[in-house]
């Protein structure tokens, strides 16, 4: 059996990046099972745009840690991979994650390269 993934985003006015940030998600060449977006409160259409591209909203104060642990336990993958909501994937890190993760690991990091 094939290894699952859930994808856990928290949010705060997210707006201007979480679309770009589902895009390259959706555009795994390893799917996901599921994608959590906890969100903050936000007052901009960070809410509107996360669901309009499929996600699963939560909602919990604007703590990243709280966030992420909410969104933890909404995850139905056997893997969590905690993504920030102004990060883009390359196509292939989620199948890279699988590949390399094995039982004994506690945590997997990967390496992000800023462009900003």
């Amino acid at each position: 059996m094939a290894a699952t993934i859930s994808v856990v985003i928290p949010t705060y006015n997210s707006g201007a990046v979480i679309g770009k940030c589902l895009a390259s998600i959706k555009e795994q060449s390893y799917p996901p099972l599921n994608v959590v977006v906890c969100d903050g409160g936000s007052t901009d259409d960070t809410v509107a745009i996360a669901t309009s591209l499929g996600a699963t909203l939560l909602t919990s104060v604007a703590n990243r840690s709280a966030q992420r642990n909410a969104g933890a336990k909404h995850a139905l993958g056997q893997y969590i991979v905690f993504v920030d909501s102004d990060m883009r994937l390359t196509r292939n890190v989620l199948e890279n994650c699988v590949a390399m993760f094995s039982e004994s690991d506690a945590a997997l990091v990967i390496p992000e390269v800023d462009v900003g």
